[in-house]
Parts: structure tokens; sequence; C-alpha cells
């Protein structure tokens, strides 16, 4: 993991990126391609914040009633793999990516017409290598329970996983020696002129900056738009170790009614997630994980009995428009905006960078409209 550079090579940052989440290091990597010198600022470290979770889920929206921003998952899905095959070539470490699919517990005759309709809209928005069935079969019942899909199954083949935490240290390796790293130091202000305060009272001076630090995006970026443009959601989810050992490339994500399941190469269950708008603690859990737990071992027989090694709870950043937003703040201001990618942000935080980077280049970016077009939203 990259620690606090001694001096930052560049007096002047070509670009300070605030926020070393999943993000921030992809707008790093490709700061680093556009042949610029980054400096990186995070008041606790790498993937410290909402991207240091435990989930790792990479699913697509239901394909149907299609958009701009299912386009741009469904983009960010399909190129992921090879961007996360090249930075492993380049480091020797391991995102843990899989295409594992997911499988879909049907319970209502409502649900089943869904999936009927979203089996025709994979057909046609989708590439035909990638589908979303319906009476799939599934043999590995330690895995899930048969009674818990009274009307049979889905399966969604374009579904995939990877290990949070590990690509946020591949991303930070492949840059160590290409950025500057300054870590345990938050920032207070950014001013218009793109200097920043910081909160040991130290101020940098910066060419451009990128803000991504997640829901702290939003109060940051207060002062010059106005007002508050985005809040957050908690998520709560827990790391479990199950009696018995299992093939993770065997088993797909299972997706019931907003509750994921998810085997990892390393030998643990993720559990997950709430979505809860209301909290007393951003980062403790609580009943509702309990309750998350409890329907998890209704479902997957292999977590009955399972060890719970470790409970997390943080807070995921929501634009106000509820889609991603990369944009700039104000007009010529060399202050960018990424964030807002809530649940989806694994899957398209390449792409949230390519766009942010694109505007320090020049690049008008395939999704720039998309992911701009909502910043000056008024709320209702």
């Amino acid at each position: 993991m990259p620690v606090n550079s001694p001096a930052i090579k560049n007096a002047i940052p070509d670009v300070t990126i605030i926020g070393a989440g999943i993000v921030g290091l992809w707008c790093g990597l490709l700061a680093v391609k556009a042949g610029l010198r980054p400096l990186i600022i995070d008041s606790v470290g790498v993937g410290a914040g909402a991207s240091g979770g435990v989930i790792g889920a990479l699913m697509p929206h239901q394909p149907s009633m299609w958009s701009p921003k299912k386009q741009l998952q469904l983009q960010g899905l399909i190129s992921l793999p090879n961007e996360i095959a090249e930075l492993e070539s380049q480091t020797g470490q391991s995102a843990h990516y899989a295409r594992v699919g997911r499988i879909l517990p049907i319970w209502t005759e409502l649900e089943r017409r869904k999936h009927e309709a979203w089996e025709i809209g994979a057909q046609t928005h989708w590439p035909s290598n990638f589908s979303w069935t319906l009476n799939q079969a599934f043999k590995e019942t330690t895995w899930i329970d048969p009674l818990s899909a009274p009307l049979g199954f889905a399966f969604d083949s374009l579904a995939a996983r990877l290990n949070p935490r590990a690509i946020c240290l591949l991303l930070a390796k492949a840059i160590e020696n290409k950025a500057d790293f300054l870590f345990g130091v938050g920032v207070d202000v950014i001013e218009s002129d793109r200097s920043i305060l910081l909160n040991d009272a130290n101020r940098i001076s910066t060419s451009n900056v990128l803000v991504t630090t997640g829901i702290k995006s939003f109060e940051l970026l207060e002062p010059i738009v106005g007002r508050k443009t985005g809040t957050g959601v908690k998520g709560q989810s827990a790391l479990l170790r199950p009696k018995s050992s299992f093939d993770a490339s065997k088993l797909p994500v299972i997706f019931a009614d907003g509750l994921y399941i998810i085997a990892h190469d390393n030998g643990l269950i993720a559990v997950g997630s709430t979505s809860e708008n209301e909290w007393q603690s951003a980062n403790t859990t609580d009943n509702q994980l309990d309750g998350l737990l409890q329907r998890a071992e209704t479902i997957c027989p292999l977590l009955r009995g399972a060890d719970v090694i470790e409970r997390w709870a943080g807070i995921r950043p929501k634009h106000e428009s509820r889609d991603p937003v990369v944009a700039e703040v104000t007009q010529n201001s060399g202050i960018i905006v990424a964030t807002g990618g809530f649940k989806i942000s694994f899957a398209i935080a390449h792409l949230m960078a390519r766009e942010a980077i694109g505007y320090l280049t020049g690049s008008p970016g395939e999704f720039r409209e998309m992911l701009a077009g909502n910043w000056h939203r008024k709320p209702k």
C-alpha cells in the first residue's frame, strides 16, 4: 500500500484527487496514463470509506425501460474484466474477480411476469453471449435452498463479483511510484481558485481538483454550489466463515429481494446489505444486520452455523438525481466532481474516471451528457 510521499514531486500538482476510494483510485490511474502526476489525499487511506466494504457485487440493472444509465453500467460490466486483467498482470496482485452470474429465487406470479419481461429485455439490449433466463435448475442445494424459490429461479449470466478491498489495493499498487499520496489528513475547504485548505491548517495550490470522496463530496462543494447536492445511504453487511468448504467459482451471486449472498475466493461469504436513509451512527451495525443474517441462513444452508468474521457499516453517496455524477462544478473552474454511484460504483468507476480525466485532457467522453446533465438539477 502506498504511504505518504516524503515530498510532493510537483510543487503545484497537475491534479489533486480528494478521496482514495474506488473512483478516486481509478482517476489516479487514468491521470497517470494521461501523463499527469496526481496527488491523492485521503483522511484515512486506501478504500477506507464506502469502498472498503465486503460485498463486491457487480450486478446489472433489470434490462427493461432502457436508459443511458443502464447503458453506462452495461458497458462498465463488459469492459471491467479486461481492465482488471491488465492491472493484475502489471502488479502481480489479484482483485479476485469472477463472472459467476446471479441466481434470483422467485416467490410470486407477479415476480415471474417481471422476469419474463427482463428475459426479453436482455435479448434486446445485452450482447448475445449474456442472458437473463427463467426456469433454471440449480443442483447446489447447500448454496441455495430449493424451498426459498417456490416458483423456481431466474439466472443472469452478466453478473460478477470481486473483492472491494483487493481492487482498491490493486489500483494503489499500480500507481504507487507514479503518484503522490497524502494520507491521514482531511480537506476542510476547496476554494474557488482551486486552493485546498487541509484540516492541519496547511494549504495546497493545484492545477485541477477532482472531488471523489463519496458523501463528503457534497459537503465540500456546498460553499461553491450554494447547496448540498446529495446525501448518503447507510449499508450494513457481514463476512462469514462457514463450517464447510466450498468452491467459490461455482457459486453464483444470490440476490433475493435486496439480500446479497456472495461467495469469495478467500473462503468467506459476504452477506448484505441494508439501505438506510436515517441512522444514529454511520459506522456501527445493529439489529438490521442481524435480520439480514437470519434471512441469509434461511436461503443459504451453507451459512447455517457459520462464524461471523466481520460486521461492517458505511455510508454510500447518492446524488439528488439518484444517478452517478461526473461534472465540472462550475464552468471553467478546474474543479470536477465524480461521485454518487451508490450501489453500482465498482462496476462503473473506471468509466466515471475516464470522463473525469477527460475534462483535463479535453476529451468529450462518451457518457459526459448523461453524467453531467443532472449536476445542477434543482431539487423538487
